[in-house]
């Protein structure tokens, strides 16, 4: 019997590897969608038949934009960069291409990318007369692997410039590969410096993953040099495209990268960075679970200067519907009384945050410094984290809108994915939810919740009913939001429970190829995500050679939500999410209620007036799937609750 596990492209091909060799593959959607910054947030709803939303346009979930709510940073108006040397590869003979593994070259015209999963050629500001392209996809070489150097022909002089950075314009998306700079004042010696370093599989330099394509196109990248460059006479750039067998089975077969429009200037004398935090290894919290998360990060100094006094201030802004965004908490964090050039802060703190409501929180770090700051572009980082009655998520898709692969098991193996996850309050488990694609007619699933001891899944505490995959689900849709109800609701916490979902058959087989779960890829959450090969026992993902968490979500009861009055205890909002029809219930004294329904740009759609009320329902089939709030007024209280309405 295999212990193989299938991994499928989104580009809807599969891939079977063994046990200790899974890896990921390109992702490639059929489907044209325009996707936005999205929430599928689903939270528990009473015992009624597993429910599907399939993806498309019309039920994106979007989280609302935060635009324009701080004061502009301070900056330096005259701290200004000369340009000390630029070539945008109208002349292809003031570079030199090398090969040192494989037989790929980089090449500089006017053509981009054409491979089989070819992405869009650079946009840069003089893509017309040339840029430079490396091709991994089109020169395909899982063979030998592939290395690839691009390096200026002629030396730059930098003598007199004592603070320099590097400056270029890039498209690429990373697929097991690495793409780096070297510099040299010799042409013998090389520094190396990353680029794009913190990238996942599939996902944009600058944003956007090969679902839903670039965010931006291109994106600029600036380094500084000054410890090899600053005040040398021959100075060599190298591009160099890195993607040798030793990386993994599929190395030497990546996407593309492209370069245009490279700079080199005086870098800015005084410029800190914000560098991108980890705030919590949740994307989606129930409120009721809500631990305080800790508002730390980290500045590099990029400026040809030693900084002073580096900190940051940290803005916690908080959307719900009919309000919009309001800012919830501002601070500064503890500051490093002095950084060096090209040197990273230990973490700073600017405190701990308490959530108190549902919602969409946005986290805003802005850098700051004794000195003007010379580049601004650099200074601030924004995250989400979803905050509701009833879900939890590890993955990232009810942020960036996708999954990076999708996991599942050949014929003849039965195979178990799930996370782990924190109970902080004692709760109630009644649904699992997860985001799900590849689906096989007669296929067989179950959703399972399981308790941990050891820091390991131990033995099933409740499950769904096996369900059985129907000709709706085998559609052309290219994924879809399924959740499954647990036949008995299980009482869990304080502690930790696993939540898996297991392809499962009456017979003790596995139908063929039968479902693809999602993947959220490069998720450093420390042995999270489990996977369980037959009888094997339980591994963690990192055992397993991957690292990141699934899209498998429990739901806990709605009861088991933070109550903040005897009002709110009263009334009651049901089914979440809804098909369009919410049910509204009065169970205390109150009368002459108001009921107001915003939709996510905080556009009313629904107004009602109630002298009395027990139960009452509002008919939203009409609107379009998303989130909505829910207010209800008396003459003294107003509460205000986020649904989610999927009707299609």
């Amino acid at each position: 019997m295999s212990n193989g596990l299938e991994v499928y492209l989104c580009r809807l091909k599969k891939l079977s590897l063994n046990k200790n060799q899974i890896q990921m593959k390109k992702f490639y959607s059929l489907i044209a969608v325009a996707l936005f910054v999205t929430v599928t947030s689903f939270g528990q709803f009473a015992a009624i038949p597993a429910q599907k939303t399939t993806r498309n346009a019309s039920n994106e979930i979007q989280i609302p934009k935060l635009v324009n709510q701080s004061a502009a940073r301070h900056v330096n108006p005259n701290n200004t960069a000369s340009i000390i040397w630029s070539d945008d590869f109208s002349n292809a003979s003031n570079w030199n291409t090398t090969h040192p593994i494989g037989t790929s070259d980089w090449v500089i015209g006017t053509n981009g990318p054409s491979g089989p999963f070819a992405i869009p050629a650079i946009t840069s500001t003089t893509a017309a007369n040339g840029f430079a392209m490396f091709d991994s996809d089109n020169l395909c070489d899982q063979t030998n692997g592939q290395i690839g150097d691009l390096t200026n022909a002629t030396p730059i002089n930098c003598t007199g410039h004592t603070a320099i950075r590097l400056n270029f314009q890039e498209s690429y998306c990373r697929y097991w590969d690495s793409t780096l700079v070297f510099v040299s004042n010799n042409g013998t010696t090389w520094t190396r410096f990353d680029v794009n370093a913190n990238l996942a599989n599939n996902d944009y330099a600058g944003g956007g993953t090969a679902s839903t394509g670039a965010t931006v196109n291109p994106y600029n990248v600036s380094l500084n040099i000054s410890s090899v460059a600053a005040n040398q006479a021959t100075v060599y750039i190298r591009f160099e495209f890195y993607s040798p067998t030793s990386l993994g089975p599929n190395a030497g077969c990546a996407y593309a990268w492209m370069v245009d429009d490279v700079v080199i200037e005086d870098a800015p004398t005084d410029d800190v960075a914000m560098e991108p935090g980890f705030l919590s290894p949740y994307t989606m919290i129930p409120l009721a679970q809500a631990i305080p998360v800790d508002l730390a990060g980290m500045i590099t100094n990029n400026g040809g200067n030693p900084a002073t006094n580096v900190g940051f201030n940290a803005n916690v802004y908080l959307f719900q519907g009919g309000i919009g965004w309001s800012q919830v908490f501002n601070g500064s964090s503890a500051t490093a009384p002095s950084l060096t050039v090209g040197s990273t802060t230990a973490a700073l703190s600017a405190g701990l945050f308490n959530f108190t409501d549902t919602g969409v929180y946005a986290f805003e770090f802005i850098s700051f410094m004794d000195a003007a700051d010379g580049d601004g572009s650099n200074d601030t980082t924004l995250s989400y984290i979803i905050v509701d009655d009833s879900s939890y998520a590890r993955d990232y898709q009810p942020i960036s809108g996708n999954c990076d692969a999708w996991y599942g098991a050949p014929s003849g193996s039965t195979v178990a994915f799930g996370n782990m996850y924190d109970i902080n309050a004692a709760a109630t488990v009644k649904s699992v939810t997860f985001v799900h694609a590849f689906a096989t007619l007669g296929g067989q699933i179950r959703a399972d919740i399981y308790d941990v001891v050891g820091g390991a899944p131990n033995a099933i505490i409740a499950s769904s009913p096996v369900y059985a995959y129907s000709v709706d689900d085998t559609s052309s849709q290219f994924y879809f939001i399924l959740t499954l109800p647990l036949t008995t609701p299980v009482a869990v916490g304080p502690g930790q429970i696993f939540v898996s979902l297991t392809q499962v058959d009456p017979s003790g087989t596995m139908g063929e190829n039968n479902m693809g779960l999602g993947f959220t890829d490069n998720v450093f959450t420390g042995a999270s995500a489990f996977i369980q090969v037959d009888t094997d026992p339980f591994d963690s993902n990192e055992n397993f050679g991957l690292i990141g968490v699934f899209a498998i979500r429990p739901n806990f009861d709605l009861n088991d939500r933070v109550i903040s009055s005897d009002f709110t205890n009263g009334i009651s909002i049901y089914p979440n999410p809804s098909n369009g029809k919410l049910y509204i219930h009065n169970s205390g004294q109150k009368d002459n209620l108001t009921v107001t329904v915003f939709n996510s740009l905080g556009q009313s759609v629904f107004f009602g007036t109630y002298s009395q009320m027990s139960t009452t329902v509002i008919d939203l089939t009409a609107q379009a799937s998303g989130v909505y709030s829910v207010q209800v007024k008396s003459d003294k209280d107003v509460i205000t609750k986020s649904v989610v309405i999927s009707n299609k």
